[in-house]
């Protein structure tokens, strides 16, 4: 399932060349990640798995990046499965030519505002302006944004990201998103944690930590944060091993 921009340039965008796209991202099924990676080094695209997540892979085909994900955003963050979303995906075949499916419009929203989170609200533009035009989309909903949001238990990401698109973006769809989550934000010590990184410009492994600790209940928080520790683990083996798998 391809997400973010090849896919917002073809439904959010008049011209899909108006929208840059650095790299191809495609979401897949867990159980399906090692064969994929497997497929990929046998048909020489080198694929690099020594993230510092699990269950991303990264490699080049033809001269283009390819970004392969098994998770929702971060590992551990939500707890929407890419199985349920790929349940609710809509099949195309145009404008590639063969069948693939994109996700359904609110998963597609929620996919773009953990990708903004992740990055510390310090996307590129296009990542930005994909999330005002989403907001902006006939079908955009945002109490049920709010409540896709509050199945993955990201109700916190939600509202922060929510809150600067309404604030420092000038977004008054997503200040309609801010509210349908709650006058304030869920987790208190997150948002604020989280702020102070974010303008600290945070340390990688710090800012990785807070991230997939954002979970909205305690458990989610303790199991985004080993899942946190288990991807630096496995990057550090990966390196001092020489393997990715």
């Amino acid at each position: 399932m391809p997400v973010k921009g090849l896919i917002t340039s073809r439904f959010l965008y008049d011209d899909a060349s108006a929208r840059p796209l650095r790299d191809i991202d495609l979401r897949i099924r867990p159980q399906d990640f090692s064969r994929a990676v497997d497929l990929a080094r046998r048909l020489g695209w080198r694929p690099k798995t020594d993230m510092p997540v699990l269950g991303q892979a990264l490699f080049e085909v033809g001269g283009c990046d390819v970004d392969l994900e098994a998770t929702i955003g971060p590992p551990g963050l939500c707890t929407l499965s890419v199985e349920e979303v790929l349940g609710r995906a809509e099949a195309h075949v145009e404008p590639f030519g063969f069948e693939h499916l994109w996700p359904e419009l609110i998963d597609h929203a929620l996919i773009l505002v953990l990708n903004v989170f992740k990055d510390g609200l310090r996307s590129p533009p296009w990542s930005i302006e994909d999330l005002r035009r989403i907001a902006a989309h006939p079908r955009f909903d945002a109490d049920r944004l709010a409540r896709r949001a509050a199945e993955g238990h990201v109700r916190t990401v939600l509202w922060l990201v929510a809150n600067w698109m309404a604030e420092e973006q000038g977004s008054p769809p997503w200040r309609a998103v801010r509210d349908s989550v709650g006058p304030a934000v869920p987790r208190a010590w997150i948002g604020a944690a989280y702020e102070h990184l974010r303008r600290r410009g945070w340390p990688p492994k710090t800012g990785l930590f807070v991230v997939g600790s954002a979970g909205d209940r305690p458990a989610d928080a303790l199991r985004g944060a080993c899942r946190t520790a288990a991807g630096i683990l496995h990057r550090r083996w990966a390196h001092a091993f020489g393997r990715g798998d």
